[in-house]
C-alpha cells in the first residue's frame, strides 16, 4: 500500500511510530550489547587458571607456566592431551569447569610414548591474567561505547545508522567470542551466537563503506550489497540448521562463515581504497584517515604478533596487547564521520602509520638477520658484534629516507599526487629559477602556492619605491588591504634581521616595544595571516609573501618550514633577478629609443638635404641649363661675346 494516498495524519502518525520503533530497537540492541559485554566480563573473571597453554587441535601442550598449578601437577610442555575425565580430547569444548562446579580434572597425557594420568586442580587466575583476559572485552567496549556516542549525537543519519549496527554487532561479536572460548560447554548458546554474528557484520561493514567517505553509484552498490546481505542470511540459516541437528555435523559451515567474511572484507577494502569519480578534498581526506586507521590497527598485529608467530612459532608480544589497537578502528572512524576537523588528525596518522610500518618491518628483518646470521655468514661467531652493529646503522641511516618515500607512495596512492605538496614546493622552487617576470613570480608565490598547501589566501608584496606593496593578492586577502608598507621601517628592519618564516604572534611579541607606523600597526595585526616570508637578498629586504591558514587546519611541521624557507630564499633571488632584468629591458628601452631617436634625426637631415638641393641649387641648374641651350641653339645671335659668355 502507498502510504502517500493515506491522509496526512495518519502518515505523520506512522513516520512517528516507525520512528519510535527505530529508536527503541536501536536502545534495545544497545542494551543486550552491553549485557552480552558484562556477563562474559564476569565469567572471564573467574575463569579458573592452570597454567597451560596447548594447541586446541591437537592437544600438544607447548608451554607451561613456572609455579602453576599444572607445573605443580607435573605437567611439561611437548606433553599430549588424550583424555579429559575420560573424554577423547577432541571431543571436550571446555574442561576448565564441570557442571558440579568441582575445581579439578583428571588428564590421560602421552609423554614421550608413555600414557600417564595426572590430576589437575585449579587456581584463581593472577589479577595480571585477569586483566589481560579481558582486553577484547574493552575493544568491544570502544566500539559499544562509541557507536553509542555517534547514533546519540546523529540517530537520524543513513551512515551513522550503518556505523551503529555494525559497530553494536562487531561488540557482540567479541563478547560472544570471548565466551565461547572458555565456556562453550556450560554457555550453549555463545558458540551458536557467535556463528550467527560472525557473517552479519561482514555486510554490514561493506553497506558502510559504499556509503562513507563517498557514496557509490547506486546500481553498483545494490550489485554489491544485496547479494552479500542474501549469502550472509543464507549462511545464518544453514547455522541455524546446524545447531537445530537438521544438518549433519559435519558439514563445513563454519569455515564457509570465515571464507565469506574474508571475502566481503577485502571487497570493502577495495571499495574504501578505490579513487572514485568526482571525489572531493573531504572525501580523500576521509579516505585517507579510513585507511590510516586500518593500517594502525592492524600493523602492530602483523609485525608485533602474526607475522613473528608464524615464522618464529612465537610473537614478540602477545596479541592481547597488539588485540588493544583495533581500539582506534572506531574512534577513527567516529573522528572521520565528523565533517572537516580531519586535518591534524590526518597528518598526525599519516605519520604514525609510517613509523609504525618502518619500525615493524626493520625490527623484523633485524631480528630474522640476527637469529639466521650463523647460516648465513662463515666466521659469523667472531664477527657476531660487528656484524649486529653494521646492521644497526645501517637501518638508522635508511629509516629516514624510506619514511618519506613510504609518505610519497602513500599520497600517490590514495590521493594520486594531488596532496603531495612537499613535491610541488620542491618543483616550484626549481621553477623560480627561471622566472624573468612579475606575473610569473606572482603566479608561482601566491596562485600555485597557494594551491599546493590549501591555503585561505595569500598576498605576495614587493618593493617599490621604498615601500612594500600589494602585487597580488588571492582569497581571504582579495579586499582592500592597509596602506603599504615601509621597506626601511621597523617591521622591515626587523623581517630583514629574522630572515626566515614567522608567525604575526611572533611579529608583535618582538616588535611590542617599537614604535609603529600605523600602516605597520596595520599589517602586523591582519587577519587571518598565519605566516609571513620576508624575501631578502642582499641584506635588503625585497618583498613579503603573507600565508593565510590552511583550509584544513592541518599543522606546518618543521620540515615544511624548512621548505618553505628555501623557496623564499629562492623567491629572493628571483625577485632581485628580475629587478634586474626589468632594470636592463629599461636600459635596453632606453638604448632603443635613443636609436630611433638618431634615425629620425638622420631621416630628417636627409630630407632636408633634399629639400634644399631640389628646391635652390638644382633650380639654378636647370635655368642656367636651359638658357645656355637657348643661347647655343640661335645662329643669329652667336657673337663671339655671347659664346664667351
Amino acid at each position: 500500500m502507498d502510504v502517500r494516498l493515506l491522509p496526512q495524519h495518519w502518515r505523520t502518525a506512522s513516520a512517528k511510530w516507525k520512528r519510535s520503533a527505530y529508536f527503541a530497537a536501536s536502545l534495545l540492541l544497545a542494551t543486550l550489547t552491553l549485557a552480552s559485554l558484562v556477563y562474559a566480563a564476569v565469567l572471564l573473571w573467574e575463569e579458573p587458571y592452570t597454567g597451560l597453554r596447548w594447541d586446541s587441535r591437537s592437544g600438544l601442550i607447548y608451554a607451561v607456566d613456572a609455579g602453576s598449578p599444572a607445573a605443580q601437577a607435573g605437567i611439561r610442555p611437548e606433553d599430549t592431551i588424550l583424555l579429559v575425565n575420560g573424554v577423547p580430547f577432541s571431543r571436550v569444548r571446555s574442561w576448565l569447569r564441570t557442571r558440579e562446579g568441582k575445581m579439578e580434572v583428571t588428564l590421560t597425557l602421552e609423554r614421550a610414548g608413555q600414557f600417564m594420568t595426572i590430576p589437575l586442580r585449579f587456581a584463581p587466575a593472577p589479577l595480571g591474567l585477569r586483566v589481560q583476559r579481558l582486553v577484547p572485552l574493552l575493544v568491544a567496549l570502544v566500539f559499544w561505547g562509541i557507536s553509542l556516542g555517534v547514533w546519540a549525537f546523529h540517530h537520524g543519519h543513513r551512515v551513522t545508522r550503518l556505523f551503529f549496527l555494525a559497530s553494536q554487532v562487531t561488540a557482540a561479536l567479541l563478547a560472544t567470542g570471548s565466551i565461547s572460548t572458555v565456556y562453550t560447554q556450560y554457555v550453549p548458546w555463545s558458540r551458536m551466537a557467535f556463528s550467527l554474528l560472525l557473517p552479519t557484520v561482514a555486510p554490514l561493514t561493506l553497506h558502510f563503506f559504499t556509503r562513507f567517505p563517498q557514496e557509490v553509484p547506486r546500481g553498483l552498490r545494490q550489485r554489491m550489497v544485496f547479494p552479500a546481505y542474501g549469502i550472509a542470511l543464507l549462511l545464518t540459516v544453514v547455522t541455524l540448521l546446524s545447531y537445530g541437528g537438521y544438518i549433519s555435523p559435519e558439514w563445513p559451515h563454519q569455515p564457509l562463515n570465515r571464507v565469506y567474511v574474508a571475502t566481503v572484507f577485502i571487497l570493502a577494502l577495495f571499495v574504501v581504497l578505490r579513487r572514485w569519480e568526482d571525489a572531493t578534498l573531504q572525501v580523500l581526506r576521509s579516505r585517507r584517515l579510513l585507511a590510516m586507521g586500518m593500517g594502525i590497527s592492524i600493523t602492530p598485529l602483523l609485525f608485533l604478533s602474526l607475522i613473528p608467530d608464524t615464522l618464529l612459532k612465537a610473537p614478540l608480544v602477545d596479541y592481547t596487547w597488539t588485540f588493544l589497537f583495533l581500539t582506534a578502528i572506531p574512534v577513527i572512524y567516529a573522528w572521520a564521520l565528523r565533517a572537516g576537523e580531519l586535518g591534524t588528525v590526518d597528518w598526525v596518522l599519516s605519520r604514525t602509520l609510517a613509523h609504525l610500518v618502518l619500525s615493524g618491518v626493520f625490527l623484523l628483518i633485524y631480528l630474522l638477520l640476527f637469529l639466521w646470521v650463523d647460516d648465513l655468514v662463515p666466521l659469523a661467531s667472531q664477527t657476531s658484534p660487528l656484524i649486529m652493529a653494521g646492521l644497526a646503522v645501517t637501518a638508522a641511516a635508511l629509516f629516514a629516507p624510506t619514511r618519506r618515500y613510504l609518505l610519497h607512495l602513500a599520497d600517490r596512492f590514495l590521493y594520486g599526487g594531488w596532496y603531495d605538496y612537499r613535491t610541488t614546493l620542491q618543483a616550484l622552487s626549481q621553477k623560480l629559477r627561471g622566472v624573468i617576470r612579475t606575473e610569473d613570480l606572482a603566479d608561482l608565490l601566491v596562485d600555485q602556492l597557494s594551491e599546493a598547501l590549501r591555503l585561505r589566501g595569500a598576498v605576495l608584496l614587493l618593493v617599490d619605491d621604498g615601500h612594500l606593496v600589494p602585487t597580488r593578492a588571492i582569497g581571504v586577502f582579495a579586499r582592500p588591504l592597509p596602506p603599504p608598507l615601509p621597506a626601511r621601517g621597523n617591521v622591515g628592519k626587523w623581517l630583514m634581521r629574522a630572515n626566515k618564516p614567522i608567525t604575526p604572534a611572533q611579529m608583535r611579541r618582538a616588535l611590542a616595544a617599537s614604535e609603529l607606523t600605523p600602516a605597520e600597526a596595520a599589517w602586523i595585526h591582519l587577519s587571518d595571516a598565519a605566516l609571513w616570508l620576508p624575501l631578502v637578498h642582499g641584506g635588503d629586504v625585497k618583498g613579503l609573501l603573507l600565508l593565510g591558514t590552511r583550509i584544513s587546519g592541518d599543522p606546518l611541521e618543521p620540515e615544511d618550514l624548512l621548505l618553505l624557507d628555501i623557496l623564499a630564499a629562492h623567491a629572493a633571488t628571483a625577485t632581485e633577478n628580475i629587478r634586474l632584468v626589468e632594470n636592463l629591458w629599461a636600459r635596453v628601452e632606453e638604448v632603443k629609443q635613443l636609436y630611433a631617436q638618431l634615425a629620425k634625426a638622420r631621416e630628417a637631415e636627409r630630407k632636408h638635404l633634399a629639400r634644399e638641393l631640389h628646391d635652390v641649387v638644382l633650380q639654378d641648374l636647370i635655368n642656367a641649363y636651359v638658357t645656355l641651350d637657348q643661347i647655343m641653339t640661335v645662329p643669329d645671335s652667336n657673337t663671339e661675346e655671347q659664346r664667351q659668355w
